[in-house]
């Protein structure tokens, strides 16, 4: 929150943008290489946008049968 001319306002940040860098500094802390950190970091925003998208109902989690079925074809 800002106080800016004594009125409060918010800013909002996309969690994206930050979880990504910030998971791969964390990871690069931890003994990763550069580029596996930055691939840890987009997984890692990737599942959280995930999960928020399901408590949020956008998204319906898949069914245990449907990722149990390598290689068949699917349509729509």
């Amino acid at each position: 929150m800002v106080e800016k001319d004594g009125r409060k306002s918010w800013v909002m940040v996309n969690r994206a943008p930050v979880l990504t860098p910030w998971t791969a500094v964390v990871a690069e802390i931890l003994g990763f290489e550069h580029e596996e950190a930055l691939t840890l970091g987009r997984a890692m925003a990737g599942l959280n946008a995930y999960s928020k998208g399901v408590s949020l109902g956008l998204f319906q989690p898949t069914p245990r049968e449907v990722e149990e079925l390598p290689g068949k074809a699917y349509t729509l």
